[in-house]
């Protein structure tokens, strides 16, 4: 598995620790490398990073790298017939290519200003830093229908549990 990431920042960082955290609940074995393009923009990059990743055994891409992960994308989509998979970042991305992109996580950005707003107007906000995920509706996760069947049973069961203990408060996966 490759993360790769525009640059390096406390948020892709968190989100790439959760994904390995998650990958590795699911299969202990597996090595999740990370790589920064150093750009937001740069596709080119982005595909190259991810190619390289490929040849060295990667099979899942989870770019979150804004333009740069299209490339990411590209190179997954290149390398299907290997059975190279993609997952997205903050919206569903399995439009941008459904044959390849498993899964997204998705960040509800409104509903998080809507959250601390709320806050605001009862005249309880606080400067602090606030962690809202699943359990305030505003993470999420999104399957591509066109891929969804490709997920086997057992790690459905582990993801959809992981998510229950999330909401339920059980499960932090946000290092600081």
């Amino acid at each position: 598995m490759a993360c790769i990431g525009g640059m390096e920042l406390v948020p892709v960082r968190q989100a790439f620790d959760a994904f390995a955290k998650g990958a590795k609940a699911v299969k202990p074995s597996c090595t999740v490398a990370t790589t920064y393009v150093g750009s937001w923009s740069d596709t080119g990059r982005g595909k190259e990073i991810a190619l390289a990743q490929v040849r060295s055994g990667a099979d899942i891409l989870f770019p979150n790298a804004d333009a740069a992960g299209l490339g990411v994308f590209q190179a997954a989509k290149e390398n299907q017939a290997k059975g190279i998979l993609a997952f997205g970042a903050n919206k569903d991305q399995s439009p941008d290519q459904p044959d390849v992109i498993l899964a997204s996580f998705v960040m509800d950005v409104p509903r998080a200003f809507f959250l601390v707003a709320e806050h605001v107007k009862k005249g309880d906000f606080e400067g602090k830093k606030y962690h809202l995920g699943m359990k305030e509706e505003v993470v999420s996760v999104a399957y591509n229908p066109k891929l969804e069947s490709r997920i086997p049973a057992d790690v459905r069961k582990k993801v959809d549990a992981a998510r229950d203990q999330m909401i339920a408060g059980s499960l932090d996966v946000v290092a600081e």
